[in-house]
């Protein structure tokens, strides 16, 4: 029998959506499994323009996210599909999971 060499079918938008909400989910986990998690975002020292840095961090990065998802549905291909999670629900997540300590981090310093 000979082996079976079938492509691979792209996943469908909608997969590539909930994948690329990746920094929403993540953001629920973390309100639910550990409330006081974000507590250090809204912290005014350190402040940008007068609002804490922490929420600022966290809206940029829910943004970016949602601009990621918007695009990798639209995207045909595996390779637009990787790149755009590599270029908005990575560094999305990362924002929304560290942003806290980032916030803790400053103010040790400062």
């Amino acid at each position: 029998m000979a082996p079976d060499h079938r492509p691979v079918p792209v996943p469908p938008a909608r997969a590539r959506v909930v994948v690329a909400l990746t920094p929403i989910w993540m953001l629920l986990a973390l309100l639910v499994l550990r409330p006081g998690f974000f507590d250090p975002i809204f912290d005014n020292p350190p402040g940008i323009a007068g609002m804490p840095a922490g929420a600022l961090i966290m809206a940029v990065g829910l943004v970016w996210g949602l601009i990621g998802a918007r695009l990798m549905r639209s995207r045909r291909s595996d390779a637009g599909a990787l790149l755009t999670l590599l270029a908005f629900a990575t560094p999305a997540t990362f924002a929304v999971i560290l942003g806290p300590a980032l916030i803790l981090i400053v103010q040790n310093l400062g």
